[in-house]
């Protein structure tokens, strides 16, 4: 058994034998580019990640995928050895191949406590990534706490992604009811546009024609936030007979 298998499996006194009598070096690579740290945060192995910091493991080290140990801790849940990471000086903001932090695979994911614990430490609430912001993985997931403290740091809902489109174009797309009014109290634009030129509530519209069950409660929050903020029809008084005149259309 190798070092990267006894730090899969988590057998640490295999770990303690190759690196004290057969002098492993603790940050030998495999034809991933990934070391034993890798494997024992992906693994969720703490006591293995302890002891080959202990060693000296180079806590930012990427593999060919340019994931880092801690973007491991923070995607899968680990909360401990993500703390762990971090304390040993592990960059809160390093970003793997499609560019995204561990803040945005914690919020993707729905790992609250990362998510807590990675703001605590600087995360960068706006580092866009090849796909989304953190607060667009939350909005379209609906871990709507999560969106919720990434707001409180000053995560910007308007910010649009490659497609420019919005945490609030993204929460729609999830059907995320809860998510959206979150949004919308921190003043998210109903009528920004991504690249095709889609508002938000445009896109709303297509899904509740497509599924008008699931999306009424929705589509009700979207009309009502927009009487009330753009008083365009003073006659629209009820949002039920406003939504099925625009399913109508």
């Amino acid at each position: 058994m190798n070092l990267h298998e006894a730090a899969k499996s988590g057998n640490i006194d295999e770990v303690r034998r190759l690196l004290e009598e057969e002098g492993i070096n603790v940050n030998l690579v495999d034809d991933n580019g990934s070391s034993a740290l890798h494997y024992a945060a992906l693994y969720g192995h703490i006591s293995i990640v302890r002891v080959l910091l202990d060693y000296g493991a180079e806590v930012n080290l990427q593999n060919n995928s340019m994931e880092c140990s801690l973007r491991y801790a923070a995607r899968y849940g680990y909360t401990d050895i993500a703390q762990m990471l971090l304390n040993h000086g592990a960059r809160v903001d390093l970003q793997d191949s499609h560019n995204c932090s561990p803040l945005y695979w914690a919020s993707y994911e729905g790992r609250e406590e990362i998510v807590k614990l990675l703001l605590a430490h600087g995360a960068n609430v706006n580092l866009l990534s090849d796909f989304s912001y953190p607060l667009s993985a939350a909005a379209i997931t609906g871990n709507t706490e999560i969106a919720r403290l990434l707001l409180k740091h000053g995560a910007d809902p308007n910010l649009g992604d490659y497609k420019l489109s919005t945490s609030l174009h993204n929460a729609v797309f999830g059907r995320q009811t809860n998510t959206i009014k979150l949004l919308l109290d921190y003043n998210a634009d109903i009528n920004s546009k991504d690249h095709v030129g889609i508002t938000p509530f445009q896109s709303a519209c297509t899904e509740f024609i497509n599924s008008p069950s699931q999306c009424l409660d929705m589509m009700k929050l979207l009309v009502a936030h927009i009487i009330k903020l753009k008083h365009t029809n003073p006659e629209i008084t009820n949002v039920d007979a406003f939504i099925e005149n625009e399913s109508h259309m």
